[in-house]
């Protein structure tokens, strides 16, 4: 849908909704007020997807993880129809689901401390959500001794879900960091002044992950918790180019795998392993030299029919933002309007939709105004390259 002229300054575009942040969330917010006749722009400060989305595993969780310690978390019924959700859009776009999905299942596996899984999941009914996995377990690990399920979680190229959107989008996608001398509130909303125009929005939706914080605090009065959890990943060469995606919890605590696996392409197309899970959450508790010595002791732990001698790898930290005080891990996506700015965060990458529903639901309707277009040659934000590019 075109953006609407501003009758009072013709190099001014109109437009319901301005959303901040290229990630998942901001794309997805940006697809779903698309679809219900909503005007929108985007502003990205980088390259969509930098930060979290890019950084993420890609595993759609369905919340059986949280869930082994015998008790129903929040987590598990928060997510739950979340990989539904997601496979549901999949087939309603075939080019999505072509390119984007790196996996159609998720594994958990240990050599020993998986003797309650089968109770658990009977006695909380999410039996068609993890199933034992025997004789077609994945090969990187036939030579476990020990228990293997099929968790059904999808696992999604990240890039290819952010490039998939940056496509299909009709609203400008432009690379602008907002900030308090570019955006200022206006008395019909927001103003953003671009290199050639002013963008005026009735709305300013902030999907920015750790960039919220800053514009939010110079536009409003209004207080948000907000909070930084960092993490400390580690890249491997995939042994024996195995691809593997799965979830570790030998001798790990049955509330967090003790390394969560996901595998990717490097850009000359050889496998590597990005490992998450307490590896990751615990990692930023050392240094980098000493998160690589301590990965090594956890794949040997986890994987020990492999090699890890020499091995190279890489560390990567990064930070999720969520709302929340700091150190309460939050269980749900958060949403929340206040004199026409919204602020919101996923928390986890499966809830992108979802928090794309919430914030509509906070929105006023359309505008519904008769259109013309208004264009700017202002830059586009591009995709952004995956970590293992």
């Amino acid at each position: 849908m075109p953006a609407e002229a501003n009758p009072s300054n013709p190099a001014a575009m109109m437009v319901d909704v301005a959303i901040v942040g290229g990630g998942i969330a901001g794309l997805w917010t940006a697809w779903q007020l698309e679809q219900h006749g909503y005007t929108v722009a985007l502003f990205e400060a980088q390259a969509l997807g930098s930060g979290q989305t890019l950084a993420a595993q890609g595993i759609i969780h369905g919340g059986v993880k949280y869930s082994l310690a015998g008790q129903l978390s929040e987590s598990t019924t928060e997510l739950a129809d979340m990989p539904e959700r997601w496979r549901s859009f999949f087939a309603k776009h075939p080019s999505l689901e072509q390119s984007a999905v790196a996996a159609e299942a998720c594994y958990l596996f240990a050599a020993t401390g998986l003797a309650s899984v089968s109770a658990v999941m009977a006695t909380k009914g999410l039996n068609a959500q993890a199933k034992r996995a025997e004789q077609d377990r994945p090969a990187a690990l036939a030579a476990l001794r020990g228990q293997v399920y099929a968790l059904d979680e999808m696992v999604v190229d990240t890039a290819a879900v952010v490039g998939w959107f940056a496509e299909h989008l009709q609203a400008p996608l432009f690379q602008l960091a907002l900030d308090a001398h570019n955006c200022q509130r206006h008395e019909s909303g927001f103003q953003i002044q671009l290199s050639d125009i002013q963008v005026h929005a009735r709305e300013l939706v902030c999907c920015a992950g750790a960039g919220n914080r800053s514009l939010v605090t110079s536009l409003d009065n209004h207080t948000w918790q907000t909070q930084l959890r960092p993490l400390k990943q580690v890249m491997v060469p995939a042994p024996h180019q195995q691809a593997l995606f799965a979830h570790c919890m030998t001798g790990a605590p049955a509330t967090e795998p003790r390394i969560t696996v996901t595998t990717h392409k490097d850009r000359s197309g050889n496998l590597l392993w990005y490992l998450g899970g307490k590896l990751a959450t615990s990692g930023v508790e050392r240094s980098d030299e000493d998160q690589l010595a301590f990965a090594v002791e956890e794949l040997n732990a986890c994987f020990g029919w492999y090699d890890w001698h020499d091995v190279p790898m890489q560390v990567y930290a990064w930070d999720r933002a969520e709302s929340g005080a700091q150190g309460h891990k939050p269980a749900t996506p958060f949403a929340e309007r206040d004199n026409h700015l919204t602020l919101c965060f996923p928390t986890k990458l499966a809830f992108a939709p979802r928090v794309a529903d919430e914030v509509m639901a906070l929105l006023p309707p359309p505008a519904n105004t008769p259109a013309t277009s208004i264009t700017s040659n202002h830059p586009r934000a591009g995709v952004g390259q995956p970590l293992w590019f």
